[in-house]
């Protein structure tokens, strides 16, 4: 019996150690769990990566099965490239990359190809923004969104002005991070025609980061600089007492106060905004019960952030829905739990294009 007593009493003190420790070492001692270890179990389970690189290649060869030759080689580039660095006024940035299928530098994934030429000796300068998915992870400089609106260009509108395509989508940026990055280019001189916002998913899905304007990696960059740690994991949790309802709108009511900066800006430097509620897989996708690879849990957030952000769409103010556009999809649109595959980028390409070609006739 009292070496039952001597082992009980041991676990507790290595479990009191424990959560001393992970609230010295890495979780903040206020947060959204009452203990560190309850915090450090959900972001181990939230991190596990389960042989990524196999199911990566597997989601690859599924989706796209014409390119199973080379599936393996453009996602170890796509892993390679998955990395960040600090970057001045904007916080955060992917680092430099240079491959055969993934090219980053600077702010600026590589587009291929990113040049119409079209009528006219003026060329138009179409900024795209957004986070991972405008970015274009876990596919090719060929396949992305901004590379697709120019083929779309090309086919459909060969006597548009010519068009060169600037792809400034940044991995987990959502409209705030993009408001900021869209302001640095502008002081440096760096002036669009037209910028095209593709925003949702990660301003509800990171919903405490969108609603306290805070980046991604903002504990991490704290950690460095004031020795005060946190785990991210919080930026994707509900606050004790918070309701979907109440953080979607929160996160929304920020988000239209960033499009009206952006409006303002755009005002003040001659640059036409458009703005565009990309498509989830948590939003009016029927298919996604049979989806072999996409995220089938529920995001209350979002269904509910939907809804709303439905109803602020008006294309009078070039405030685009695109949330519908998987309501009869077949062919698969992602790649993996989140991100497009190459069809869907296409589709979403062809949608843009609808609503920008009255700006891109001569």
């Amino acid at each position: 019996m009292d070496k039952v007593k001597t082992v009980v009493i041991q676990i507790l003190i290595g479990v009191v150690l424990l959560e001393i420790l992970l609230r010295c070492l890495y979780f903040q001692k206020i947060g959204n769990d009452n203990f560190a270890i309850t915090s450090a179990f959900k972001s181990i389970a939230f991190r596990r990566t389960d042989n990524y690189r196999d199911r990566l290649i597997k989601n690859h060869n599924l989706i796209c099965p014409d390119s199973a030759k080379v599936n393996a080689d453009i996602v170890d580039e796509v892993i390679a490239s998955n990395s960040f660095e600090y970057a001045p006024w904007a916080e955060f940035k992917l680092i430099d990359f240079e491959g055969k299928y993934v090219n980053s530098k600077g702010f600026l994934r590589k587009s291929d190809p990113w040049i119409h030429f079209g009528r006219g000796a003026d060329t138009l300068k179409i900024f795209f923004f957004g986070g991972s998915t405008m970015f274009g992870f876990n596919i090719t400089d060929k396949e992305s969104i901004t590379s697709a609106f120019i083929n779309v260009s090309n086919e459909k509108c060969p006597d548009c002005k010519s068009i060169k395509v600037y792809n400034y989508g940044v991995l987990s940026y959502y409209s705030y991070n993009e408001l900021m990055l869209f302001h640095h280019l502008l002081t440096i001189n760096q002036r669009p025609d037209i910028v095209v916002f593709l925003d949702g998913l990660n301003d509800l899905f990171m919903v405490q980061a969108s609603g306290k304007r805070l980046p991604w990696y903002y504990f991490r960059l704290k950690e460095n600089i004031y020795n005060s740690k946190d785990s991210t994991l919080s930026l994707f949790q509900l606050h004790p007492g918070q309701t979907s309802t109440s953080a979607a709108e929160g996160a929304i009511n920020n988000y239209m106060e960033n499009v009206s900066h952006i409006r303002k800006l755009s005002g003040a430097f001659n640059v036409t905004p458009f703005f565009f509620i990309q498509p989830v897989p948590y939003y009016n996708y029927p298919g996604r019960k049979n989806d072999p690879v996409v995220d089938s849990s529920r995001n209350e957030i979002i269904e509910y952030g939907y809804t709303v952000l439905k109803s602020f769409c008006d294309s009078t103010q070039n405030m685009y829905f695109l949330g519908d556009i998987l309501s009869h999809e077949t062919k698969p649109p992602f790649i993996d739990e989140i991100h497009y595959s190459p069809h869907m980028n296409r589709m979403i390409a062809e949608e843009i294009f609808k609503r920008l070609q009255i700006k891109l006739v001569p």
